[in-house]
């Protein structure tokens, strides 16, 4: 590889890394502890009860929200998380990586019990690392995703021009590839 070139490649290198540097320290930290078993705490900031009939029961998730809203903005909870989820039968959930606001069914028809939970911070950082804090974090992450793509490419183009470093480089690619391998095979 010409001396250009390869300098070409080691700069873009090294500025997509200084860039999301930040992202894969918090992507490390978050995996590490999470691992551990620590996934942050919850603070209950609301929780009572929310009685509808069935046959009051809106049709759609934005009339849901509709009804709900005056009843969060007088608690000064609101805004809404921006993403929902309805589990049939089970709950219904808008979530971001901040808070939850939830509505749990009861034993009674048409009783449900209204939540709404504050994230810590480190839940806040457990949450963006998972993908759950909209579509901004998702789109920074998902470049970051790229950009290791990038980084593992370039140094593996880089190793493998250096006739210096070529046989060692083939080994050590080898060897990962051979332990993934054994790991994906016989790990349970």
């Amino acid at each position: 590889m010409k001396s250009k070139t390869r300098i070409l490649w080691m700069q873009l290198h090294s500025y997509v890394a200084c860039f999301f540097f930040p992202l894969a320290l918090l992507y490390l930290l978050t995996g590490l502890v999470y691992m551990l078993g620590y996934e942050g705490e919850e603070t209950e900031l609301l929780h009572e009860p929310f009685v509808l009939d069935s046959k009051d029961w809106p049709s759609s998730e934005a009339e849901l929200k509709k009804l709900l809203e005056p009843l969060i903005a007088e608690r000064g909870l609101g805004p809404f998380p921006p993403d929902f989820y309805n589990e049939e039968g089970k709950w219904l959930s808008w979530y971001g990586y901040k808070r939850a606001i939830t509505l749990l069914p009861t034993e009674n028809a048409g009783e449900y019990e209204l939540e709404v939970i504050k994230h810590s911070f480190w839940k806040q950082l457990l949450l963006i690392h998972k993908s759950y804090a909209g579509p901004l974090f998702w789109v920074f992450s998902f470049s970051f995703g790229l950009s290791l793509l990038f980084s593992h490419v370039s140094g593996l183009v880089i190793a493998l021009s250096s006739n210096k470093f070529r046989r060692s480089s083939l080994i050590s690619l080898g060897a990962g590839a051979l332990l993934f391998a054994l790991l994906f095979i016989f790990a349970s």
